[in-house]
């Protein structure tokens, strides 16, 4: 008897604690995943941000025709686009 406890005890004992420390560490695990998750999908959103300001800085400066050969139109000579 260790404790005052007999070895069936302290067996359950260390099952309880060996339960609770598993516990633990799978609700730390998920926990970590959806931060992780979360961290991937803000910087997508970054990501995806930029390079639309990107594209959007890039139309802004071209004129209708290029705007049309861009879109793989022609440009025809009365400057419409076909």
């Amino acid at each position: 008897m260790i404790f005052g406890l007999s070895h069936i005890q302290l067996l359950g004992a260390a099952l309880i604690a060996a339960f609770l420390l598993a516990g633990g560490m799978y609700l730390k695990g998920r926990s970590d995943g959806r931060e992780a998750a979360r961290t991937a999908s803000l910087q997508s959103t970054i990501d995806q941000l930029t390079e639309r300001s990107r594209t959007d800085e890039e139309i802004s400066e071209m004129d209708d025709p290029a705007i049309c050969r861009a879109l793989g139109g022609r440009v025809l000579a009365d400057g419409t686009c076909d």
